[in-house]
């Protein structure tokens, strides 16, 4: 069978991004382990995450789980 493209339903992009729904967890899957993160200076894992999800506030390093990818 065949399909024509007027029985395909085109989404725009709205709709596509509307289909990308996740529930949040009540607790971080991920912790960061501050007394290794008081002795780095690179803070590498703020430049890693795809998602962005390590940020620095106050001089110390904080995962906002809220956002991540995996």
């Amino acid at each position: 069978m065949k399909t024509t493209t007027d029985e395909i339903q085109v989404l725009n992009v709205d709709d596509r991004l509307a289909l990308n729904k996740y529930d949040v967890d009540d607790q971080a899957h991920i912790t960061v382990n501050y007394d290794i993160c008081k002795k780095c200076d690179h803070r590498a894992c703020t430049f890693s995450c795809p998602a962005v999800c390590y940020v620095v506030e106050n001089e110390q390093v904080k995962f906002r789980y809220e956002g991540c990818l995996e």
